[in-house]
């Protein structure tokens, strides 16, 4: 199980680093999902990204971003 976590880490740390490329100093980077409360997960994570990136974990659902941002959008 830590093998798959530990992969998926990776992967996740991965697209984070380069987004990062898109960017001169610091950015925030919003999570959400279960698996990110895991602290061995979030730690892992942690570990893996660019010191320039700012985790941010959500306590709500992904959804909840999309939903936010189209009522923004409402004139």
């Amino acid at each position: 199980a830590l093998a798959i976590i530990k992969a998926n880490m990776e992967y996740i740390a991965e697209l984070i680093n380069k987004a990062g490329d898109y960017f001169e100093s610091e950015y925030r980077v919003a999570l959400a999902g279960g698996i990110l409360k895991n602290e061995i997960a979030f730690d892992m994570l942690s570990s893996l990204v660019d010191s320039r990136a700012i985790l941010v974990t959500s306590d709500r659902a992904p959804s909840f971003g999309a939903a936010a941002k189209a009522y923004s959008l409402i004139d």
